[in-house]
């Protein structure tokens, strides 16, 4: 709910789910907290929502879990750049 950014009660500060994790490539030790991004589904267009995209913002850090690569499924680890979503933001665009 408050994340490594302090932004508080997201729901509270109108991010709502509007917001992401960012993996360790995206995090940039921190200074990229704040920043919003539009993402769009581009991959495996069969799963993907035409012509929708959401507005986000970064609020917290992904952390990575070296139990597993990052091509074994755990998306926040290195080298992936990954944001990580609220279901109900993914919903938004992608099946």
């Amino acid at each position: 709910m408050f994340g490594e950014c302090g932004f508080g009660n997201l729901d509270k500060a109108w991010y709502g789910n509007a917001t992401a994790r960012l993996s360790s490539s995206l995090f940039n030790k921190g200074q990229i907290f704040g920043a919003c991004f539009e993402l769009r589904c581009v991959q495996d267009l069969r799963n993907c929502i035409p012509t929708t995209s959401i507005l986000i913002t970064a609020t917290n850090f992904c952390p990575p879990y070296y139990a597993f690569s990052a091509h074994a499924g755990e998306s926040c680890n290195l080298p992936n750049k990954h944001f990580a979503l609220p279901i109900k933001a993914f919903e938004k665009i992608a099946l």
